[in-house]
């Protein structure tokens, strides 16, 4: 086949299918690329396979993004269609492609307007090929294909609609669930789309744990608990108690309105679950008629969640983990798993685990089939299964979308090895949350595209996966620990080198001049660092390293506390090897409460905010308002204004009738680089040897698009790791100013300008990594000041 890339896609040659994107694409001429583009489209469009689209479409977003921008022949600058722009917004993005494609390709601007496109349009046909899977299993059936409530299956159990006769208060359903721990995840091969299509590689190895904080009260238990019963109104009641939010829901398209509040994990249970199936989206059927026909009598639910001394984005699967228990949950209240309490068989964690892995692309939570291994119990080996004549995957992809998982039992791993597991592995939180959600996609655009160096690095991962597992059977934790450092620093990091930070290379760096031979290893836990780790360690030194690592820690968050995303302070918790899995309970009569609801007086619902719930204010926090002025009468004053619509971000811009224009090229004055007879060139370098110039950089605030919003100080984010070493904003900017101090013989200053806010936390940040010297002058100044 004359197309290399089409040839890529299809091939079953191994060989052929994992060369790289960069080796089919290099010293390609526009034209060519061009030709190439075409072909590959027309086989997009033209392909019935969706792992075929997947692997086109970002095929083409390579040659889009990267090899055509770079393309001396191609316009730099230019327009891009409007009505393509408003089609992308709309996640029409075959139409937006339509669009761009008929514009000519005519610049640059298009160019990246086109790849944009192509690269959420392949992550767009990943849900279909989930979706397709799922809908696929008989035991799913009627998530995708009842038409309406004449069809609909489901039926509460009379007696969890039925109050109890002594205190009126009915059934209260109950499941819990451990978290995972991940010794080896094969370069995240558990990705739904990377087991499907490379199931000989997709092999992970986890542990079910229930754990506590070091040095809190109570018992060791599962995290992840689930609350459901009936009630009167007839609404479903969401609520989160660790998240502090509530919401009734009333209607479908308040259900199915996944990103307008913080409670979208429950709403995706609630839809994976079946009790209200995902075909009932963009239909008229009325939610009190559903909730009607599954309760048999007017009424509704209250779901309630629970999270015990685990933060969101804890690299510990918890969101996954949640929702497999909201999942199981709703499925034994709605009568689909029979068993109010106790623990699964084997087809119902499949079913549960399949619906889990439609409830990450609907909520949006990330992750991938190893983050549902809670529900298996104590170490188990979960691995990619190839499709065969009769799985609905046949003939789609290489894979099944579910793996299998194989539980090691006593006589594999007895309890003295569990113990010797358990005596040297310290688990903790550096109190780091951050979206995984980039990285996954990441790792899955990498192993599409077969860059060189991360797919070696993959192989790499694979390679030492059996190695971790020998070193687990036979309790061998110093080699365990070298290993798991080996995945981390010659595997993990080199697929995707943002997995890792400053604050992760100090604390490891810091433990291993402390602990020196005591020190035996390193293991991230999840999707990236800084939130759930573990270290492998003596077990003569476990107690003390646990007091130390917590000080380890808190020094260095106080040293970072502006520049990550820190959601609590780093804590050292206490966990236990679970051999039950998820597991359930039923309370009746006066044990028949829910946590947030009937038991923790410390929440409450104010009226004048219905569907949110806040804590009580403490004395502190009204402290800390008053410190910083906080004037309560003014901020509600804009707040009214705001809801009124007297002012709003879509009112803060310029006129309609202003006219503004791009620079054109006479308005700057031009000059060639190193042209010492050109006058303005001439004129820029004096200026510059003679001390008359310096940079003012203005260093922006808190809370920016760059960290979702997060209490970071983009400035002093180091955010790339140079030579080695992780670097700020700031410092790449100080850098090229130094730079050029030493080109033309001069100390360039630099003037830092930033928002109040943020200005004794660049201070402090340059201060800490000492900055400030004669040498190189610089200044920082509040914005409203310059």
């Amino acid at each position: 086949m004359s197309n290399e890339l089409i040839e890529t896609i299809i091939s079953e040659d191994e060989y052929l299918r994992n060369r790289s994107i960069d080796l089919l694409l290099q010293n390609k001429k526009k034209v060519d690329l061009l030709k190439l583009a075409d072909e590959v489209e027309a086989f997009r469009a033209s392909s019935g396979n969706l792992y075929h689209k997947v692997r086109a479409s970002l095929f083409l977003f390579v040659i889009y993004r990267f090899y055509l921008q770079t393309s001396t022949e191609i316009l730099q600058q230019g327009q891009i269609p409007f009505e393509g722009v408003k089609a992308a917004f709309d996640r029409d993005f075959e139409k937006a492609l339509e669009i761009y494609l008929h514009d000519g390709r005519s610049n640059s601007a298009v160019f990246s307007a086109v790849a944009d496109s192509y690269y959420k349009l392949s992550f767009k046909y990943l849900l279909d090929q989930v979706k397709l899977s799922i809908s696929q299993c008989h035991e799913n059936y009627h998530l995708y294909h009842i038409k309406g409530l004449d069809d609909y299956p489901l039926r509460v159990p009379a007696e969890l609609t039925l109050p109890d006769a002594g205190t009126g208060r009915y059934p209260v359903g109950m499941d819990a669930a451990p978290v995972r721990l991940d010794p080896s995840h094969s370069g995240w091969s558990d990705i739904f789309f990377l087991g499907m299509d490379f199931p000989e590689g997709a092999r992970v190895v986890n542990l079910s744990v229930n754990l506590k904080i070091h040095g809190s009260d109570g018992p060791i238990l599962p995290p992840c608990e689930c609350y459901c019963r009936f009630i009167e109104e007839p609404v479903i009641h969401l609520v989160s108690v660790d998240l502090h939010s509530s919401k009734k829901i009333a209607s479908l398209h308040e259900l199915f309105n996944f990103g307008n509040d913080y409670l979208s994990l429950l709403k995706a249970g609630v839809v994976a679950s079946g009790i209200v199936p995902p075909c009932f989206e963009n239909t008229d059927i009325p939610l009190q008629d559903v909730l009607c026909k599954l309760l048999n009598r007017s009424g509704g639910i209250e779901i309630v969640t629970k999270v015990n001394g685990i933060p969101k984005g804890s690299r510990l699967a918890v969101s996954t983990t949640l929702l497999s228990t909201i999942i199981t949950r709703l499925m034994r209240f709605s009568g689909q798993i029979t068993n109010q309490t106790g623990g699964l068989d084997e087809d119902e964690r499949r079913t549960v685990v399949s619906r889990a892995i439609l409830g990450e692309w609907l909520g949006g939570s990330g992750g991938g089939w190893q983050d549902s291994g809670g529900m298996w119990p104590g170490i188990k080996i979960i691995a990619g299964k190839p499709a065969e004549e009769g799985h609905p995957e046949f003939g789609v992809s290489r894979g099944c979308l579910l793996p299998e998982h194989k539980v090691f039992t006593r006589e594999e791993i007895p309890q003295e090895i569990e113990d010797k597991i358990l005596s040297a592995m310290v688990l903790v939180h550096g109190g780091i949350s951050q979206d995984v959600g980039p990285i996954l996609e990441m790792v899955t655009e990498k192993y599409l595209l077969k860059y060189e160096e991360e797919w070696s690095a993959r192989i790499k991962g694979i390679q030492l996966f059996d190695n971790i597992i020998d070193a687990l059977k036979n309790g061998d934790m110093r080699e365990l620990g070298r290993l798991t450092s080996e995945d981390w620093d010659a595997s993990i990091q080199k697929v995707i080198p943002w997995v890792n930070n400053a604050f992760t290379e100090d604390l490891i760096r810091s433990v291993k001049n402390e602990f020196k031979e005591d020190y035996w290893g390193f293991l991230m836990l999840g999707g990236m660092s800084g939130g759930g780790m573990a270290f492998i360690v003596n077990p003569v030194i476990r107690d003390n390293f646990k007091k130390r690592i917590s000080v380890i820690m808190r020094d260095l968050k106080h040293r970072y506390r502006s520049s990550f995303p820190f959601i609590i302070d780093p804590v050292v918790y206490d966990f236990e090897m679970n051999h039950e899995g998820i597991t359930a309970a039923l309370f009746r009569g006066n044990e028949a409460r829910v946590p947030g609801i009937d038991s923790l007086p410390d929440i409450r619902l104010p009226a004048s905010r219905p569907g949110k719930m806040e804590p009580k204010e403490t004395n502190d926090e009204t402290e800390i308002k008053e410190t910083y002025g906080f004037n309560k009468k003014s901020h509600e004053r804009m707040k009214s204004l705001l809801k009124s619509g007297k002012i709003s971000l879509a009112g803060n811009r310029l006129p309609v009738s202003a006219d503004i224009q791009d620079v054109a090229y006479e308005d700057i004055l031009h000059f060639k680089d190193a042209e010492d007879d050109n006058e303005y060139y001439a004129a820029g370098a004096g200026s510059i040897a003679n001390n008359e110039t310096a940079v003012v950089t203005f260093a922006g605030g808190m809370g920016s698009r760059w960290t979702h919003g997060a209490a970071v100080v983009k400035p002093i984010n180091p955010f790339v790791r140079i030579n080695g070493k992780y670097r700020s904003f700031l410092e790449c900017h100080l850098a090229k100013s130094r730079r050029t101090g030493q080109l033309y013989g001069c100390h360039m200053p630099h003037v830092f300008t930033t928002s109040y806010l943020t200005h004794d936390a660049v201070v402090d940040y340059l201060k800490k990594f000492n900055y400030f010297h004669d040498e190189h002058p610089i200044y920082i100044s509040p914005a409203k000041s310059i």
